[in-house]
């Protein structure tokens, strides 16, 4: 037996079905697409390995900061993904929305609003304190932004 689960995450309709032959798989299609997911597309992505099967237009939802300048140093650019991560759920939990976390902001906006820098300008003294700021959000931030998704994102 198959179980459905149904989540809208910043415009794109996800159809979960289950576990198939081992592999989840999941149905990505946004408004414009299909109305109704195909079993068969399910089976068949889970029995290739991909467990995934895309459909219709998949808007554009990533964004990564620029590996330039002290970005380059070797462990910085996690740093600074996980940093401006972490300022975009901030951001979706205060906006009270789902939308698109990319879409609430670019990793300059990032920069701008909590160190007063750009990923052009960062000197490595304005690396550590971002460090730092990223560094004092523990697991309760985490579990806190999952409830929050759980409880405002998830639909089914």
């Amino acid at each position: 037996m198959m179980s459905k689960k149904a989540y809208y995450i910043g415009g794109i309709f996800a159809l979960s079905i289950g576990v198939l032959g081992g592999m989840g798989a999941v149905l990505y299609f946004n408004g414009d697409g299909p109305s109704a997911p195909d079993v068969e597309d399910f089976k068949q992505a889970a029995s290739n390995d991909t467990g995934l099967v895309f459909t219709g237009k998949r808007p554009e939802c990533s964004r990564e900061p620029p590996k330039i300048g002290v970005l380059t140093q070797f462990g910085a650019y996690g740093t600074a993904r996980m940093a401006y991560k972490i300022w975009l759920q901030e951001k979706q939990m205060a906006g009270g929305t789902c939308d698109c976390l990319t879409s609430l902001g670019t990793y300059d906006d990032f920069l701008r609003a909590k160190f007063d820098t750009s990923a052009s300008a960062m000197t490595d003294d304005e690396f550590q304190e971002m460090r730092l700021w990223q560094q004092s959000y523990t697991s309760d931030f985490a579990a806190k932004y999952m409830a929050y998704f759980d409880a405002t994102c998830r639909k089914g």
